[in-house]
């Protein structure tokens, strides 16, 4: 059974509108990837994230980390990426983990 990403982003774009972080970060999510969109939208990913990360939702910590690193709605940044990550990790995210080891490495390069 093929996924309906147009009906799954009405349903979490709701829910997102709604305050729930879990569907703000989930809308962010696919707002980056372009699902349920005919194209990416990183600025509306990044709001998204934002918004799920103001309720300290760890994810979109380790999700504006990730943008952060790739330039995504924003200039790069390590600095910025290891502040996202750093918070993400505090708040108990282990791929945060994995992605700040990651970017330790690439900063030694």
């Amino acid at each position: 059974m093929a996924i309906d990403y147009t009906r799954a982003m009405a349903i979490y774009r709701t829910g997102a509108e709604a305050g729930h972080a879990g569907c703000q970060s989930q809308v962010g999510s696919m707002l980056r990837v372009g699902q349920g969109i005919d194209s990416p939208d990183y600025e509306q990913a990044l709001v998204w994230y934002e918004k799920a990360a103001a309720q300290d939702l760890p994810v979109a910590f380790n999700d504006l980390g990730a943008m952060a690193v790739q330039g995504q709605a924003q200039t790069p940044s390590f600095r910025r990426a290891r502040t996202h990550y750093q918070r993400a990790i505090d708040l108990g995210n282990r791929e945060a983990n994995e992605n700040m080891q990651q970017l330790t490495g690439l900063s030694q390069q």
